[in-house]
This record gives C-alpha cells, structure tokens and sequence, in this order.
C-alpha cells in the first residue's frame, strides 16, 4: 500500500514539473511537442487492431466526432499545399489510375449517368453547387446518425449479452 502512495506522489511531482516546463516553453517548442505528441496517437492508431478501432470509435462523442474529422480535412489540406509538385503529380496520376480502372468496370448505364452528373455540375450555378454540397452534407450526416445508433445500439446489445454470460461466473 505504501509504494501506491509514492508513486502517487511521484507522478504528481511530475506533473507539476510538467506544467511549469510547459508555461516555460516557446511558441516553436510548444508546436513541436504538439506535433510530436499528434504522429504518437497516429502512430498508435495506425498499430492498432479493427476491433479496437472500432470500439474506440463506438465510445467517440458526436461532437468529438465532427471535431476529428474537421481536423482531419484541415490536416489532409495543409499537406496537400506544402506537397512538393512532383508529389502532387504523382498523386494525381495514381488517382486517375484507379478511377481508370473503376471506369472498366461500370457498364454503360452507369456510364451515362456519370457523365450526364458531370455535365449537370459543370453547368450549375455557384449558388446551386453551395446547395446541393449542403444537401449532401446533410444526407451524409443523417446516414451517419443512423450508422451511429444502430452501432450504439448494437454494442449496448453486445455489452448486455456479455453480462449476462459473465454475471454466471
């Protein structure tokens, strides 16, 4: 009992170190631990396995959600203007690869709506294109919430079955 005592105190004393290093810091360093503390949880996430992903992203907040995702698409949009050209190219040669490919396999009834939908957004309006995005925005959310209830509601059932099981032991 004792020892649980001192290393409570131990970790305390080094949190307060912590805090006073961190009220000491510059801008530039404090950036650099931000960011090296960012490639830590990347770098965690991308070792872990499906089901922990899962269960992780099942116990995510919607709020926390939208957050991680906003921060996502800011993120992907630095890295893409600081890409270097030849990066850039090479990206887009990769995409248009696989959308080569995807076109292969459409037949031409998809074919014809692809190209009458590009057609259509060429053609409309920036007010119109600000309406449709907000109108997919918004079919995308609703699919989302559904996927999240039904996921919630799947795990409270999962959760519920293993008690039941676990509660004989």
């Amino acid at each position: 009992m004792p020892k649980r005592k001192e290393n409570l105190s131990k970790n305390t004393r080094k949190a307060k170190s912590q805090r006073l290093q961190r009220e000491n810091e510059s801008q530039q360093d404090r950036e650099s631990r931000l960011t090296n503390c960012r490639l830590r949880i990347s770098l965690s996430r991308s070792n872990e396995c499906s089901s922990d992903r899962n269960e992780r992203l099942l116990l995510e907040s919607d709020d926390s959600r939208e957050q991680r995702l906003e921060d996502d698409c800011i993120r992907l949009a630095v890295s893409r203007t600081l890409e270097l050209s030849y990066s850039r190219e090479k990206r887009l040669e990769s995409d248009r690869r696989h959308h080569q490919k995807q076109r292969e396999f459409e037949s031409q009834v998809q074919h014809v709506i692809r190209v009458t939908e590009q057609c259509d957004r060429y053609h409309e309006s920036h007010g119109q294109r600000i309406e449709r995005l907000a109108q997919l925005r918004e079919s995308v959310r609703a699919i989302r919430q559904i996927e999240t209830n039904f996921d919630r509601k799947k795990a409270s059932v999962y959760f519920q079955t293993n008690d039941k099981y676990s509660a004989g032991y």
